[in-house]
């Protein structure tokens, strides 16, 4: 009797699976699981009503905050996560996808932070998942009320609340200091960091870089990932490789090297 093989979507969840294995605390891993999977659902909703593939939906769907989930990294996570996957299509889910699937896939990750421009289909509808998922989560909450929400709800023919003014913006936004990112290096210089599984610092390091090959990649050679590290802390948001997009590749691994 013959077996069939998994289905695309089933090897995607299995390794979604593999990585919400690895938060530690109980309330992100539910997070991360109810969120990922409700963004694929309405992914997939949202496709068969626009005419798209429902199965690359779902899909983009689970894949869209993995870089945050493994990471703890927030931010950039979206340009940071279709960094992640071009890497996990060449080694975890190598040959799974196609070439033109996996721009389409990177694309939308790459854009799905940046709610308020136009992108290409695939890149809106996760976007419009994305806000959908969070608001039908918890209905009571105005935090994602907005033009989009209302423009996706109006195409479900479903109501939500009118959206109220926007926030105030915080009146010091929080900029890089050059002298807490000299404080920083200097303090965790001091610490004689050796590189090694066991060294919370180090680990924490390199926590950027989420393939299962980066310890091995950085060791006795993690020096850009230290500068990274220290500009991440005093506030001078990168990418973890640049220059960057979803089509192409980038140049630098390490986005530090020309900071």
């Amino acid at each position: 009797m013959s077996i069939n093989p998994p289905s695309r979507y089933n090897l995607i969840c299995s390794y979604v699976d593999s990585i919400f294995d690895g938060i530690v605390d109980s309330k992100e891993k539910r997070a991360a699981t109810v969120h990922s999977f409700g963004v694929a659902q309405c992914c997939a909703l949202l496709a068969k009503k626009r005419g798209l593939n429902a199965e690359l939906a779902s899909i983009i769907g689970l894949l869209h905050d993995l870089y945050a989930y493994k990471t703890g990294h927030i931010p950039l996570h979206s340009i940071n996560g279709s960094e992640m996957i071009r890497v996990t299509f060449k080694y975890s889910l190598n040959g799974v996808f196609t070439n033109e699937e996996q721009i389409l896939i990177k694309s939308a990750i790459y854009h799905h932070s940046d709610k308020d421009l136009l992108h290409d289909e695939y890149d809106e509808l996760l976007k419009d998942s994305d806000i959908l998922q969070h608001y039908l989560f918890d209905t009571t909450s105005d935090e994602y009320t907005g033009a989009r929400l209302k423009n996706v709800a109006k195409e479900l023919g479903i109501s939500v609340p009118t959206a109220k003014a926007a926030h105030a913006l915080d009146s010091q936004p929080h900029l890089f200091d050059r002298v807490l990112l000299g404080n920083i290096a200097e303090s965790l210089a001091k610490k004689h960091i050796k590189g090694g599984r066991s060294d919370t610092d180090y680990m924490n390091i390199i926590r950027y870089f989420p393939e299962e090959t980066a310890f091995d990649e950085l060791k006795n050679a993690w020096c850009a990932a230290f500068v990274f590290h220290c500009c991440m802390k005093a506030r001078l948001l990168l990418p973890i490789r640049t220059p960057h997009t979803a089509k192409e590749v980038a140049n630098y691994r390490f986005a530090c090297v020309l900071s």
